[in-house]
């Protein structure tokens, strides 16, 4: 009992320590750079990466069809063009905070029980039916289940309710510029997986923005977008 009593002691200390740690360490971070500049400079360190992550996704099928004009120089450009702006510090302290993934669970569980609740299941069932043309042609085009797309939207924004507060790109360029500074939290093969996805969707954004004209995506804190939060 003795051990088992000192084992769970040391399991909090060290808990209770990193916690602390880190979030000494996000201030220092925060009050040094309340404002990221985007520049070449600021962006050399990625800039190899970036140009691979755009000749990556450039050659999906998905992605052939949007402008030919693009390139991996245009791309750079077209990020140091965004000049300034403050971090999404949410976006970098949910990756980076040692009990992330445990963060993440607890609010997956809290999701998917609020389904099951009565009044939820009378918002499922009516977004169903006003929305059952549109999802049956979605259902038709791409094979997925229209049933999956309603729960799908209610999971991830209440049906559409939940605010987008972020801009896209700015959330991706946060992770970008920022999480790599803590590295002593995340496990070094998931921060390279973060970093990926973050040049990865910055480069969607440039081919989306390239075509569509649209500069700006509204986003969650993570860079999801839309009632489904893709």
């Amino acid at each position: 009992f003795m051990k088992l009593l000192f084992v769970l002691i040391f399991f909090i200390q060290t808990s209770l320590s990193s916690s602390q740690d880190f979030k000494m360490h996000l201030k220092s971070v925060q009050s040094e750079f309340k404002v990221l500049f985007i520049n070449r400079a600021h962006l050399n360190e990625h800039i190899a990466k970036l140009k691979k992550d755009y000749r990556f996704m450039k050659s999906r099928s998905h992605w052939q069809r949007f402008s030919e004009e693009t390139s991996d120089t245009r791309f750079i450009t077209w990020l140091a063009e965004k000049t300034s702006f403050k971090p999404v510090w949410k976006s970098v302290s949910r990756y980076a905070r040692p009990d992330s993934q445990k963060t993440f669970d607890k609010g997956n569980k809290k999701n998917s029980s609020n389904l099951e609740l009565p009044k939820n299941q009378i918002r499922i069932r009516r977004a169903f039916k006003v929305n059952s043309d549109s999802l049956k042609a979605i259902e038709s085009k791409y094979h997925v289940n229209a049933e999956i797309l309603v729960v799908l939207a209610a999971m991830e924004s209440r049906l559409g309710k939940f605010r987008l507060k972020y801009t896209a790109h700015e959330v991706f360029l946060s992770q970008l510029l920022l999480l790599e500074k803590f590295s002593k939290w995340i496990d070094s093969d998931r921060l390279k997986r973060l970093m990926r996805s973050a040049r990865r969707n910055l480069v969607c954004l440039y081919l989306w923005a390239s075509t569509t004209g649209q500069q700006e995506v509204e986003s969650n804190w993570a860079g999801a977008c839309g009632v489904v939060q893709f």
